[in-house]
């Protein structure tokens, strides 16, 4: 949809779990852009992983090296606290490359824009694989938020609404989490080939 707290106006943090079929045709995972590329998005290139915010006369993209295997699971956490992007991958902080004419994230020009998952309205087809645990939050996760939301080997993936303010949206999209009464899970033996298998077309 085109709600407004996912314009990223401010501080904020972007997390979600992808699970790559392949690395072609370089798809976005999130965005919220229209067709000339107004907005924010999450996109996969050959050899990086980049998040970008674009208005209608400049841009600010930041880039790491982008997880090289398919068929296996990475947890993306990026944060913004109204100076410093910071990249996070699978709970461990990872060098982000400023690839832009801007020395920081600026406003993107989001709003009345469709917020979209595994697809965008400009680069056809979508990303072939798997997303779950997609979390927005209007404010920078701290570095142990951050480890909390990754969670660990003995007690699975985090969950993003045990966290303080809770996300303005969560997408719990497939069956990566279980409960087991007092810690969540991954992945959950009693319901399998439910997580969302995007295809592209």
């Amino acid at each position: 949809g085109t709600s407004s707290s996912l314009d990223l106006p401010g501080n904020f943090t972007i997390s979600f779990w992808f699970n790559a079929d392949s690395f072609t045709n370089y798809p976005h995972i999130l965005s919220k852009i229209d067709t000339n590329y107004y907005g924010w998005r999450i996109q996969l290139d050959a050899t990086d992983i980049r998040l970008q915010s674009t208005t209608n006369s400049t841009y600010a993209r930041f880039k790491a090296s982008r997880p090289s295997n398919t068929n296996q699971w990475y947890s993306v956490i990026f944060t913004f606290d109204g100076t410093n992007v910071l990249y996070y991958l699978d709970g461990q902080a990872t060098t982000l490359t400023n690839d832009g004419p801007t020395s920081t994230w600026i406003t993107p020009v989001s709003s009345g824009k469709n917020f979209r998952i595994a697809k965008s309205p400009t680069i056809q087809p979508g990303f072939n694989g798997k997303i779950d645990g997609v979390a927005i939050f209007d404010y920078a996760l701290s570095s142990s938020q951050v480890t909390t939301l990754y969670g660990s080997s003995s007690t699975g993936i985090g969950n993003p609404m045990s966290l303080s303010p809770a996300p303005v949206a969560y997408y719990p999209l497939g069956d990566q989490d279980s409960f087991n009464g007092s810690n969540y899970l991954v992945p959950n033996s009693s319901l399998k080939d439910f997580v969302f298998d995007f295809i592209p077309n």
